[in-house]
């Protein structure tokens, strides 16, 4: 791959920049928001996380539709970036009310949502799969160097700070980074590569395709229990060993996500699809299984190593979606489609995982039922992809040729 002129190499390098820097942004905010929270606002931070759930759907449908309508990507991700940024730095100020946090974390999720479909639908166009796995590894990367970079910063700059300082300061520099991806932006492709005429019924018509329906509603059980990795683990990571602990936990997480997104195409051609998402949901599992017990009885050591279960959890099913989706909706669409898989499966479950989460917490089961909970339906999603019939089984080997 890497031997080849630089006018084939190009479009890896520039996406993979452009991931990079994005996700080094990106990283500060999600690491940060849960234990920022929840600091704050304590039980009321599940409207601060319900708002930014529900509002990241339609970035995504939003960006995936306007994509593929105006065959535009460039100018469309270098505007919703410079959107993001300003939004995302006052979501982290230490004094910003609830209502403010709310607002903040809508819009910003809104905008993280249609930047992440951009990227994705330029990677995708201008790269083989196996060009938008390593591409898509490099933003994993920056999403561990921000972690290494907020450690270090909490343990020689910010451990004598306010909490509210403590928890917020990276996630407002880190913000930074969005107005260099922007910069960066100018190299991604302005047009998209094809020309058919867009009908958004169209979209609605792929999704009739044997096994979409069962696999929309096998995502919506997975994200109704996976939410809790996204917005509730952060605030019991700080719990247990404060910030450094958050980003500590974090920066291991993608140790393995890296190598796992490297890897993923072959995975998937020489296996299936199927066995990314069984591999995902299993490691899920686990991962829940040690959270309950260290609520429970404690588990010294366990409770950050779960924390390497991550990367097979979140990149398995994230790349299995990705190219099932890729596969069975025609390219002019795929933008629309994903929308649709967004909006159906990943926010109506999280959205209600959400709240009830919220309500658990509450409860004199707090973090434990949590976590057991997510497990049981973890383990009943993986039973249920055993005998899921889906629309791709497998990868052609075209599909994995190098850039």
């Amino acid at each position: 791959m890497f031997s080849a002129p630089w006018p084939e190499i190009r479009p890896l390098v520039a996406a993979s920049l452009v991931y990079f820097f994005f996700f080094l942004g990106h990283g500060s905010y999600f690491t940060t928001l849960s234990p920022h929270m929840l600091y704050r606002f304590g039980d009321d931070a599940r409207y601060v996380f319900f708002t930014g759930q529900l509002l990241y759907p339609f970035g995504y449908f939003f960006a995936g539709w306007f994509s593929d309508k105006t065959r535009r990507i460039r100018s469309a991700l270098i505007a919703f970036l410079l959107l993001q940024t300003p939004f995302q730095y006052h979501l982290f100020s230490p004094d910003l009310p609830l209502m403010g946090c709310i607002v903040s974390a809508a819009v910003t999720r809104f905008f993280f949502a249609a930047n992440t479909q951009l990227l994705t639908i330029a990677a995708l166009e201008s790269l083989s799969f196996r060009g938008f796995s390593v591409s898509r590894s490099a933003g994993t990367f920056g999403f561990f160097c921000i972690q290494i970079g907020m450690l270090l910063l909490e343990m020689f700059a910010l451990s004598d700070a306010a909490p509210e300082i403590q928890g917020g300061r990276g996630g407002q520099w880190g913000s930074v980074f969005m107005l260099v991806t922007a910069l960066f932006a100018y190299l991604v492709p302005e047009r998209r590569r094809s020309h058919t005429e867009y009908f958004f019924r169209d979209a609605f018509s792929a999704l009739k395709k044997e096994g979409f329906l069962p696999f929309f509603i096998v995502s919506f059980v997975f994200y109704f229990s996976y939410q809790v990795v996204d917005y509730y683990l952060g605030g019991y990571l700080r719990q247990a060993g404060g910030m450094s602990y958050v980003y500590g936990g974090w920066g291991l997480a993608v140790l393995v996500e890296i190598p796992l997104m490297i890897l993923a195409d072959r995975i998937a051609g020489r296996r299936g699809v199927r066995f990314l998402f069984l591999l995902a949901v299993m490691s899920g599992a686990i991962r829940f299984l040690i959270l309950g017990l260290d609520a429970v009885i404690g588990l010294p050591g366990l409770i950050l190593f779960q924390q390497l279960l991550h990367g097979i959890h979140f990149t398995g099913y994230y790349m299995g979606t990705v190219y099932l989706l890729r596969r069975n909706f025609p390219e002019h669409l795929y933008g629309t489609g994903m929308g649709i898989y967004m909006v159906v499966s990943v926010s109506a479950g999280a959205t209600i995982g959400n709240l009830l989460t919220g309500l658990l917490l509450k409860s004199d089961h707090g973090f434990a039922g949590i976590f057991f909970v997510s497990l049981l339906l973890h383990l009943a999603v993986f039973f249920s992809f055993l005998f899921l019939s889906l629309p791709a089984r497998s990868m052609k080997k075209e599909d994995s040729a190098h850039v």
